[in-house]
Order: C-alpha cells, then sequence, then structure tokens
C-alpha cells in the first residue's frame, strides 16, 4: 500500500493500528458526560422573524461575537416554531428574536430557553445578563 502511494511499485513491510471512531465517542461520554449534553458551542441563537430583520440580526450577531459570546444565526428563513425547536435540540440557551416591532422599538425578544420566559431587552441588556 505505501509503495502505490510513493509510486514505486516496491514493498514496505508496515504495521498499523485504527480506533474505531464510535469507541472514541462511547469513551468521551463516559468520561465527559457534559459534552455528549451540550451539542451547541452557541450561547445565543439570532431567529430573525423575516428576511428584512436579516441586516439587524447580522449586526447584533457581530457585536456578541466581538464580545466573546458564541452565537449562531437562522440564515435559512425559518419560521420562528423552527428555530425555537432547532434551538432546544442543540441545547442553545438564548434565543434572540428579531421582528419588525423589535427593530421599530430598538429592543430585542430575549428567550430563556429553559423556562421559556421571555421579555424585551436592550442589546446592552442582554450583553450584561450573558456576561454574568
Amino acid at each position: 500500500m505505501i509503495g502505490g502511494f510513493i509510486g514505486e511499485g516496491a514493498q514496505f513491510p508496515a504495521v498499523g493500528i485504527s480506533f474505531g471512531l464510535e469507541t472514541i465517542f462511547d469513551a468521551i461520554k463516559i468520561l465527559r458526560p457534559e459534552v455528549d449534553s451540550q451539542k451547541s458551542v452557541a450561547t445565543v441563537y439570532v431567529a430573525p422573524i423575516s428576511s428584512p430583520q436579516m441586516q439587524e440580526a447580522i449586526k447584533v450577531s457581530d457585536t456578541l461575537r466581538q464580545l466573546d459570546i458564541s452565537v449562531d444565526v437562522d440564515y435559512l428563513g425559518r419560521k420562528l416554531g423552527k428555530n425555537l425547536e432547532y434551538a432546544s435540540s442543540y441545547n442553545i440557551p438564548w434565543v434572540i428574536i428579531i421582528g419588525e416591532d423589535e427593530v421599530k422599538e430598538g429592543k430585542l425578544m430575549l428567550r430563556d430557553m429553559k423556562t421559556g420566559e421571555q421579555n424585551k431587552k436592550t442589546l446592552e441588556e442582554i450583553v450584561q445578563l450573558l456576561k454574568k
């Protein structure tokens, strides 16, 4: 096999080893169970209600990333229910919902995915909450 890669066709004695990925994943689950429950590195999921709010969603996510807050954004234009399902399935703790009313008011809807509570807050208030 090595000779085939080198191109000379010569024979090279060799010994190899391989670990199956599933075995490695099982070991990680046993040794670090918190890794299995954390399906996403994102702390916040930004969900624009419709395409006109996408620009605001990008602006908000850029600001949060500059403050070292990990963010995921819906670029697919999914409906709010699907976005909330996505965030829940990936154990993302916070969702920022950006709709037409939020843009007009200069506030964002922040939803706590553990409790289901949601409140309108300024970006500064959200940053203070997430930095705690």
